[in-house]
Formats: C-alpha cells, structure tokens, sequence
C-alpha cells in the first residue's frame, strides 16, 4: 500500500534541513580509461558497420554501468572491453582508435589491482549511518543490487531483515520516510524519478558521482511552480534564488571533492551518449517476463493482458497501458498470428533450433576457431562471434538465441550443411527455422501486420471463449501456449508469459520494441 499524500505533507511541513551531499570522487586511472573509451565510443558510432554499431552500444551500456554502480574493479574490467578483438586486429580495421585501445587496455590492467574508490566511500558512510541509528535507502537498479550488498556483506549487515533498496518508482511511492537516501550517479538519468527531490522522504541525499558527471537538465520538476530543481544550463543545486531552483523544497547543496583530479575536465558521459544518439526514440516500458528476458514497449501502447485474480471474468483479459499493469500474477499475451498455417512450427517447441543447435555444438567441439574463421570470411562479421556461436549453440529457453539477422542465419546454417526443405513445404528448411526464432521472440510471422485495432478486437473476442483453458494452463505454468481454434478469422496460437517486474525510465527507438530480449539489450535505452 503506497504512502498517503497527507503523511508525505506532514513530513514535508516540519522543519527539516534538506542537504544534497554530493561526494564527487576522482581516479586518474579511471579518468583516462573513461576518456578514451568515449573516444573509441565516438568513433565506432561514425562507422557504417552493422558491427560496429553493436559494440559501440555494448561499450556504451558497460560504461554506464561503471559511473552508475558501485561495480568492483578487477578481471573483468578488462576482458569486457575486449570484445574489439586483439589490439593488432583493432589497429588494421579502426586505425583511429589504435591508441585509446591500447591505453584503455594498459589502465584496466592498473584499475584492477586496486579498489573502486567509491565502494570505500560507500562503506564508511554506511558504516557510519550504521553507528549513528540512522535510517537509510539505496536508490538504484535492480542489477546493481549485487554490488551494493556485497559492501553491506562486509560491513556484517543483516541484508534479510532490512528494507534497505528502492529500485522502481513505485517501491519509493510505498516507503515511510526515513533519514538518507544514497544513490550513486547523476540525478536524472534512468529510472530516477523527480519526486527524489520534489517529494522527499528523507531529509539527506548522499550522491556518489565521478568528477564530471552531471545531473540531468531539467531533472525535479516541480508539480506545483513548474520549475525543475536541476537548471537547464547547470547540473549544480543552488539555493532558491538562483538556476530555476524550486521554492516548494529548499534543497542546499554541499559538495566534498576526494581522489587525484587532473586539469583536464572529465568529460559527462550521457551528454555525450545523448548527442551521438541521433534515433528518434519514444517513452517506453519494459516488463520482464522471467529474471533474464524482458519485452520493451511504448508507454502509451495498449497491450494485451490476462488477470486471473481480477475481481470478475469479464475483467481477467483486456487492453492495459504497459505502465497501469499489476505484476501480481498478470500474463502478457503475445498474438502470434499467421495467415497460413505451418503446421508443425512451434517456436516454444523449439523442433528446428534443436536441430541446427545440435549440429552447432559438434562442429564448435571439432574446431571452433576454424567455424568462426569460415563464418566471418562469408559475411558474419562480428567481432565477437567466437563468443556468440557459444551463446547460440545454447538451448532455448525463454527465447531462441540466435543471429540478430536474416542474412547471417543464412550463412550460419549453410555452413553447417543443412540443406534441403521441410517434407511437404516450398521454403527451404533455413526459412522455417528463422520463423520459428522470430516467434519466439514474440514477432508476428506474416507478411504484413494486422491492423493494431482489428487484431485487438479479434484477439479478445478468442481469448474470452477460451478463459477457462486459459485459467487452468496459468494455474501450472508460467510461460505457455494456447491455440487458436479453427475455423475463427485468425489463425495462429497465443503466448502467455507472466510478468515478473516493470521498470520505467526507457527511451528507446521502434526497432526496440514488442520484441524479447536478454534484459541486458535494454540498457543502452535507458534516461
């Protein structure tokens, strides 16, 4: 049950000093690795590549996650960003980049003999709250969890019976106040709501930032005067008067420099990322349907739902705003409509990837170098494709994992040397196994799409006459098909998944939506 207004107003009418304690830390290490994977970022995102468009974002999403979360430095700092390749492969194909690459290299090396300066800050302020019977919450994502409880682990804290995280608007709506918020990053981007600032249930925020990171323009917007708390030219508080500060709550900024700075500015990463990001992109939502899969869509898109513990039956199916959606048993309906029926292709049965991802795994256990050499001479040209055959060659699970593209599963499947077509059909056996990928990452399989509305309208009207199947199956399974029966105007199946979490604080472009993916892929749209 979410806090009452009144009790919010309450605590906002006392007389509390409200302090923003901005810790804002500096490592000349991190900082030249930081500015040169900026320029290995900046650089990638010009070419016209398919590939290098891929890893740019995937840098992208790491960087990110590195000024956003107390993430610990070690091995894997370095062997993420090796997804270039060799610094000799990276110096024949992005000559530009030669050198960021091969410092951003050397400094990993450096960064991970030592300790994320920010998980120690982090430690002894807790420690501190610890000592002094303060009350505090950690706002952050859900993935960065992890990071924050292995500090708490060290400092002996009982992680079960606190309520320490707030990791979605929602969770903050439903909190009593309490004394210090601690969030680690610039306010603003993600899933970071304004009421932080414009509704506080805390009278301190503790805000870890790296030199040159800064809050988002216009970021606490104020309901009441329309004002934003963050200036549109500055991401620094001030006091009322001054840089469009909100009069409602009289925040006071107080900023505690620690580390080596070096003359040169740190650059802000996500004004960086925002002005090389050129894609219209829209508001969106993102549900996930189990810990490692999730499905994107536009905040003010109608999606289609089943309630079992709606009140009446009439009530169980419907059309939802992505964001009005209660995670409380609820299922995601994916339409999965064609206007033929292929008879034995079942994309949740998977009986074409078990083929191809069979004869994958034996010819990745005959010679793998040697597959993935052959591959990207014909056209598959991923430099992380040693590892990704690996991640393909994997069972299917929630969806099947496989290449992004039409042309590379081509490839793909010629080089393992199935030839041929399915008994009975036209299309070669290649075509049959791409659709069977496409459904189940929650695709329509025809040529083109129904009209939104007339699907919508059809699908509800199959679904109710199929309820009490539909109820039974949900009862036993968290993930499951129904088919249409023959003989209606559609023909197809329905997908079922239920939805385990929502996160808001997306802006992503049409090519990212109403499609399952690993809930990695997300980041890159998020703020």
């Amino acid at each position: 049950m979410s806090t009452t207004a009144s009790s919010i107003c309450a605590f906002i009418a006392q007389d509390h000093q409200y302090v923003i304690d901005r810790r804002v830390i500096s490592s000349c290490d991190f900082s030249l690795f930081r500015r040169n994977l900026i320029k290995i970022i900046k650089t990638l995102n010009e070419c016209e590549a398919n590939d290098t468009t891929e890893i740019s974002n995937k840098l992208r999403w790491l960087l990110s996650e590195w000024i956003t979360t107390p993430i610990p430095f070690g091995k894997d700092l370095s062997e993420k960003i090796k997804i270039l390749g060799k610094p000799e492969e990276v110096a024949m194909r992005w000559p530009d980049i030669k050198e960021a690459y091969e410092v951003s290299l050397i400094v990993a090396t450096r960064l991970n003999q030592n300790e994320n300066p920010i998980r120690l800050e982090i430690r002894h302020v807790i420690d501190d709250l610890i000592v002094s019977g303060k009350k505090f919450k950690i706002y952050c994502h859900k993935n960065a969890r992890q990071y924050f409880e292995s500090i708490m682990h060290d400092l002996s804290l009982d992680l079960i019976d606190g309520d320490y995280f707030i990791h979605k608007p929602k969770d903050y709506r439903r909190i009593e106040p309490f004394d210090v918020l601690i969030k680690v990053g610039p306010f603003g981007w993600g899933s970071c709501p304004d009421a932080l600032l414009t509704a506080p249930r805390f009278e301190t925020a503790i805000q870890f930032v790296w030199s040159g990171s800064r809050d988002e323009p216009g970021f606490g917007l104020d309901p009441v005067t329309g004002v934003s708390i963050i200036g549109e030219n500055s991401s620094d508080l001030s006091l009322p008067s001054e840089n469009g500060m909100s009069r409602v709550i009289p925040w006071e900024l107080k900023i505690t420099q620690t580390g080596e700075f070096l003359p040169i500015n740190d650059e802000d990463e996500f004004q960086v990322f925002q002005s090389i990001n050129k894609v219209d992109k829209r508001t969106a939502v993102l549900l996930h349907i189990d810990e490692q899969y999730g499905i994107l869509y536009p905040f003010r898109e109608k999606i289609l739902i089943f309630n079992p513990t709606a009140d009446s039956q009439n009530e169980q199916i419907g059309l939802h705003l992505p964001g009005d959606v209660s995670v409380s048993g609820a299922f995601l309906i994916l339409p999965i409509i064609a206007p033929v029926d292929f008879g034995e292709l079942h994309a949740k049965d998977g009986a074409y990837s078990l083929i191809w991802k069979k004869r994958l795994s034996e010819e990745i256990r005959k010679d793998h170098s040697g597959l993935c050499k052959r591959l990207f001479d014909s056209g598959i040209k991923l430099i992380s494709l040693f590892s990704r055959l690996e991640e393909w060659s994997n069972p299917p699970k929630t969806v099947i994992l496989a290449p992004q593209k039409v042309e590379h599963f081509r490839i793909l499947i010629d080089h393992l040397g199935i030839e041929g077509h399915v008994e009975g059909q036209k299309q070669p056996w290649w075509q049959y196994a791409w659709k069977e990928i496409r459904r189940s990452k929650g695709e329509a399989i025809s040529e083109g799409r129904f009209a939104q509305d007339l699907l919508h309208e059809n699908s509800l009207d199959i679904l109710n006459s199929l309820l009490e199947e539909i109820y039974e199956k949900s009862k036993k399974e968290t993930d499951f098909l129904i088919d249409i029966p023959k003989g209606r105007e559609l023909k197809g199946r329905f997908r079922f998944c239920r939805i385990v979490d929502i996160e808001w604080g997306f802006r992503a472009p049409d090519s990212a939506f109403r499609e399952i993916n690993d809930l990695r892929e997300f980041e890159q749209w998020r703020g």
